[in-house]
């Protein structure tokens, strides 16, 4: 898992509690269905990226062979 500092105004704590909120429980949700997930159903990295774009986040899930 990795983090990288947003450095924007206009982030604020309206948008760290939505993260809380709502986020950090899909991202638990995508960890432990990962996890649960067979080597054979994997075939090569599965990533979940969390993306700010200004005034909210977009989830993106994507797999690398």
């Amino acid at each position: 898992m990795s983090f990288y500092v947003i450095e924007d105004e206009k982030y604020n704590d309206k948008y760290s509690e939505a993260f809380s909120k709502s986020i950090l429980p899909k991202i638990k949700e995508w960890y432990h269905k990962t996890l649960s997930m067979s080597e054979t159903e994997i075939p090569g990295v599965e990533i979940l990226l969390v993306e700010w774009i200004g005034n909210d986040f977009a989830l993106h899930n994507r797999r690398y062979a």
